[in-house]
């Protein structure tokens, strides 16, 4: 944890008031949101890319890391970007199928 600390302090996060940090991952997922639009990947392809992969890596810290997933803002968050609800479950589906239909 220490570590982790000294990390987010040195990159500048760290000295940010928890209301900055909490709303700049509210802009990131918007800004995400409105990239993804209707389409069923970033790019507007018919299969994943790699920043497809990237993205979903970035959500599943969100939506699948128990912590993150039950803090009142995700939640907020996965219900205002519903494409990105669908977005993260598809990815899930097609990397780790193992998992489907298993809990974020």
């Amino acid at each position: 944890m220490r570590n982790m600390h000294n990390n987010l302090w040195g990159q500048g996060t760290g000295r940010m008031p928890e209301e900055d940090i909490i709303q700049a991952g509210k802009d990131d997922l918007k800004a995400l949101s409105i990239t993804l639009g209707k389409q069923e990947y970033l790019l507007g392809t018919k299969s994943p890319t790699s920043i497809d992969c990237d993205t979903y890596a970035t959500l599943a810290f969100f939506f699948g890391h128990p912590f993150f997933a039950k803090m009142p803002w995700v939640a907020e968050c996965r219900k205002e970007y519903p494409n990105l609800e669908l977005f993260f479950e598809r990815m899930k589906n097609q990397l780790y199928p193992e998992l489907k239909n298993k809990a974020a």
